[in-house]
């Protein structure tokens, strides 16, 4: 089905109608299209029914995994079925909002491209804050419990010092990610939760070794800024 076609049918004042503008406008995005930007990695272990799509591939090379992809291209259509009310279910007052900003729809794949993009920024913040509340939270934890294994410690001092220590590391590779490296306090952060190296150079679209180059030199420059944490361990 050509587009202008397409566009005629999701314009229409009948439901019927719009829900087969919207199972044309699916087929006419995940139609196999190759534009010769052939992803060799994904050989195998890809089962993605959308892999051979140019937006599939567009998405992945933004998330860097299969299923973030598929995720994507699954909640643009869940959208579009809620933007022209073919189920039950509508947007919501915020997107009716958002709404006002989004481009004419002329051109299906532009359009496509450009909400997908929006989709990618949301989860691209919704799992950075996850990881700072795990680089903030648990590994302060972790640090917690490390002075706990000081004997030499009364019960109160103990207590006391875990909550120095925590304090002290949150504060200075908050200071630090400020300060020098917002993705060197990140990676420091998830290294020092045993998160490994592959994952961690996914999550930050590094290559693995020159991951590990970046946390090594990261951690240098931290130095300062965490001795006086490193200090309270060997204080009175």
């Amino acid at each position: 089905m050509q587009q202008e076609e397409i566009l005629k049918l999701l314009a229409s004042d009948d439901k019927g109608q719009r829900l087969k503008g919207v199972s044309a406008y699916y087929e006419f995005l995940v139609a196999p299209k190759d534009d010769g930007s052939d992803l060799k990695e994904e050989a195998n272990n890809n089962n993605s029914a959308y892999k051979n799509t140019k937006l599939w591939k567009t998405i992945r090379r933004r998330t860097w995994d299969h299923d973030e992809a598929d995720e994507i291209i699954i909640q643009f259509f869940e959208y579009i079925m809620r933007r022209f009310k073919t189920g039950d279910k509508i947007l919501s007052n915020e997107e009716l909002a958002k709404e006002k900003k989004a481009p004419v729809i002329n051109n299906l794949e532009a359009f496509a491209f450009w909400k997908c993009g929006l989709l990618i920024r949301d989860l691209e913040r919704k799992m950075a804050k996850q990881k700072e509340r795990e680089v903030l939270t648990e590994k302060s934890e972790e640090l917690g419990q490390s002075v706990n294994q000081d004997k030499n410690l009364s019960f109160e001092g103990r207590d006391n010092k875990q909550q120095l220590m925590q304090e002290c590391f949150k504060r200075k590779l908050q200071q630090f990610g400020k300060e020098v490296s917002n993705d060197g306090a990140e990676a420091i952060g998830m290294q020092m939760n045993k998160i490994p190296i592959k994952a961690i150079a996914k999550w930050q679209k590094r290559k693995v070794g020159t991951q590990r180059e970046f946390i090594r030199a990261s951690k240098e420059k931290a130095k300062s800024y965490f001795a006086p944490c490193y200090e309270m361990l060997i204080k009175d």
